[in-house]
């Protein structure tokens, strides 16, 4: 998936979980990435991973960053 594509699904995520409009939901990416000293697209793949169950897991070193701290807030409402 590309960088967009990636940004564009999970903004989705983050409207259907959140019923936020695309602004908000870029927002809310952008907090968190800034929250956790990590790029917007690498929350933006974490996000994903997360809502769609991908292997390798979260935080390998085979998918990026360790995102996982920054997922928290979301995790419990997407498992």
């Amino acid at each position: 998936m590309d960088g967009r594509h990636t940004l564009s699904v999970a903004e989705g995520i983050l409207m259907a979980l959140r019923r936020y409009g695309q602004t908000d939901a870029f927002d809310e990416l952008l907090r968190v990435a800034h929250r956790h000293h990590l790029s917007v697209l690498a929350v933006a793949h974490a996000l994903v991973d997360l809502a769609t169950n991908a292997y390798p897991p979260l935080g390998s070193p085979d998918r990026h960053a360790d995102p996982t701290a920054s997922l928290a807030e979301w995790e419990s409402r997407l498992v």
